[in-house]
């Protein structure tokens, strides 16, 4: 497993129960995760995500909290700041049925509780080295829905929102969405890898 250096990064957690909330930031301070903000409540949620812009939200998907439509409001909303921001949806639901509805609003990853810190790790692991572009489409956005790769020749109905790097610096576009994850210690980024994308 591929250590990183993590001590930078900022995180967001919505969750509506202290004891989950106090074992998932003892987790995320275990990874040297310090910078966090908590709250409890999707109300004060997008509020905050706005003045704080953390580099990754952890939001809880439950009866007690939807997440779902938090989740679909960062990715949706023209107040959003950061549609682009990693997501890992944490939920008790383990059933596909669960793990769709989240895919489909947007979600970068999934936790199924109880939360545990190798399994935290993996999906903070899986976003920094399994970037997938950002797909648009009448009633989508968010991160590419296919994990597989598979021949396809007929019209593609998607639009893929992410710029280059080179086309974002030629318009002054500030570093946001994938690309924020360049910052993160030990990260290459996928044109500058062996091989280059597929």
């Amino acid at each position: 497993m591929q250590g990183y250096d993590l001590h930078k990064i900022s995180v967001l957690i919505v969750e509506p129960k202290f004891f989950m909330r106090k074992i998932i930031s003892d987790i995320l301070n275990e990874f040297g995760i310090t910078n966090i903000q908590i709250t409890e409540n999707t109300n004060d949620a997008f509020d905050l995500f706005s003045k704080f812009s953390p580099d990754l939200v952890l939001t809880d998907w439950s009866p007690a909290l939807n997440g779902i439509q938090f989740v679909t409001r960062i990715r949706q909303s023209k107040q959003s700041p950061n549609p682009y921001v990693p997501i890992i949806v944490i939920s008790a639901h383990n059933s596909m049925d669960h793990v769709f509805t989240a895919r489909d609003a947007g979600m970068t990853e999934f936790l199924v509780k109880p939360v545990r810190a190798n399994l935290l790790y993996a999906r903070i692991q899986s976003v920094i080295e399994r970037h997938r572009v950002f797909v648009r489409s009448s009633k989508f956005f968010g991160p590419d829905r296919r994990r597989r790769r598979i021949l396809y020749n007929g019209l593609d109905k998607r639009t893929h929102a992410n710029k280059s790097g080179s086309e974002r610096r030629l318009k002054k576009h500030p570093r946001s969405g994938p690309e924020r994850r360049h910052d993160f210690a030990g990260f290459t980024p996928p044109e500058t890898r062996a091989g280059g994308r597929a």
